[in-house]
C-alpha cells in the first residue's frame, strides 16, 4: 500500500517520457475518453523531441491544407489540399491524406501526470479534425466541450484531475531539463558575462507592479536614467549581476535591449529570488557604489590552442588575472591545467 507521503512525493516527481510510453498512453487514452474514434498509435506520428517553441505538445499534420472559410458543413470549415491535375480538392480521410503528428516537447522538465495532461489536450485537437472538417476556433466551443466530457471521465472513473484546456501553453510552470540549461549557457557564456538585471518595484495601483528587464553593461546607465525620468510610481530598484544565467536556466532565453522592454515578475514567479537582490539603488544608494558591489568585471575568454608554444605566454600576468576573475581559460584541458597552475 502505498502511503500518502510516497503518492505526494510521485505526483511532484520529474517523469522521463518515452516513444513507448507516448504510444501506450495514446492507446490506452483513446479507448478511455475517445472510444477509440481517434486513429489508432499506428496511424498517428507520435514523437518526442526538442521543439522551437514554448510548449508542451504540438499538434499538426505532416500534409500541407487550406480552409475553405466560404463553405461550412456541420459547423465547421471545409478543408481542402492540393491535388495535382486536379487543384484543390475536399479532404475526407485526415489519415492517410494529411497524416497527422502529435509531438510532445523534451526542453523542459514535468510530471507524468502533466505529461498526460498535456498529451491529452493534444489528442482534443486532434479530435476536432476527426471529421475531416476544422473547427472555427482551436480552443473553441468545440474543444472546450471536450475538455468538459475528457475532465469529467477523468475525475468520476479514474480518479484523475487534468486541467486540459490550458495546461500544454503554460511554458512559466516548467523548467528546462539540465541537458537544454546546458546548451543555453553555453551558448550565451558571452552574454551571460556582459548582462545586467534590473528589477523593479511600482506602486501596487501600477499595472504589473513588479517587473524587470535584462540590460547590456554598456548601455546600464542609459538604461536606468531612462526608468527614473519615465516611470511612474517608481519605488525600488535593485541591480543583479547572475540573474540573467539563473532565468535562463529556468525558463529559456531572455532578450536584452537598450530600450525599456520589461518581463512581468507575475509571468516568471522565481525572478523575485533571483532578481531582487542587494540595496535599493533609487535613493540611498548610487549606481556607482552598486557596480562596485554586485557587478563582476567582464570576463575575457583566452583560447587555448594544443599547438602552442607555452614559452611564449606570460603565465605570471596570467596568474594574476586568473586571481582577479577577469580570465577564462578555454581549451585543450591538460594546457589550462598547465596554465592555471603557473607552470610550463
Amino acid at each position: 500500500m502505498i502511503s500518502l507521503k510516497q503518492h505526494i512525493f510521485e505526483a511532484f516527481k520529474e517523469f522521463k517520457i518515452t516513444e513507448k510510453w507516448m504510444r501506450d498512453t495514446y492507446d490506452e487514452f483513446n479507448y478511455m475518453y475517445f472510444d477509440n474514434e481517434l486513429p489508432d498509435k499506428y496511424n498517428v506520428q507520435l514523437s518526442i523531441e526538442s521543439l522551437r517553441g514554448k510548449a508542451l505538445g504540438l499538434q499538426g499534420f505532416n500534409e500541407p491544407f487550406f480552409i475553405n472559410r466560404s463553405k461550412m458543413a456541420y459547423g465547421k470549415y471545409i478543408m481542402l489540399k492540393k491535388e495535382r491535375g486536379h487543384g484543390l480538392v475536399q479532404v475526407y480521410d485526415i489519415i492517410s491524406e494529411l497524416r497527422p503528428y502529435i509531438k510532445l516537447n523534451t526542453k523542459y522538465k514535468a510530471t507524468e501526470n502533466q505529461w498526460e495532461d498535456t498529451l491529452l489536450h493534444e489528442m482534443i485537437h486532434l479530435y476536432t479534425y476527426k471529421d475531416g472538417y476544422a473547427p472555427k476556433q482551436a480552443h473553441g466551443t468545440e474543444f472546450r466541450r471536450k475538455c468538459n466530457q475528457v475532465r469529467y471521465i477523468a475525475k468520476t472513473k479514474y480518479g484523475k484531475d487534468y486541467e486540459l484546456e490550458i495546461y500544454a501553453k503554460r511554458k512559466s510552470d516548467f523548467s528546462l531539463n539540465d541537458e537544454e540549461k546546458q546548451k543555453i549557457i553555453k551558448r550565451n557564456k558571452k552574454k551571460i558575462n556582459s548582462t545586467i538585471g534590473i528589477y523593479l518595484e511600482l506602486e501596487p495601483s501600477r499595472k504589473h507592479p513588479k517587473r524587470f528587464l535584462f540590460v547590456s553593461k554598456a548601455s546600464l546607465d542609459k538604461v536606468l536614467e531612462s526608468i527614473k525620468k519615465y516611470t511612474k510610481g517608481l519605488l525600488s530598484i535593485y541591480l543583479s549581476d547572475n540573474s540573467y544565467e539563473k532565468m535562463c536556466n529556468e525558463y529559456g532565453r531572455f532578450c536584452t535591449s537598450r530600450t525599456y522592454k520589461y518581463f512581468e515578475v507575475a509571468v516568471y514567479p522565481k525572478a523575485l529570488n533571483y532578481m531582487k537582490v542587494g540595496n535599493n539603488i533609487l535613493n540611498d544608494y548610487t549606481v556607482e557604489e552598486a557596480k562596485k558591489e554586485y557587478i563582476r568585471p567582464e570576463i575575457n575568454v583566452i583560447e587555448i590552442d594544443k599547438d602552442i608554444n607555452l614559452s611564449d605566454i606570460n603565465l605570471e600576468d596570467i596568474v594574476n588575472l586568473i586571481q582577479d576573475e577577469t580570465v577564462e581559460i578555454k581549451g585543450d584541458p591538460e594546457i589550462e591545467k598547465t596554465i592555471i597552475n603557473g607552470e610550463k
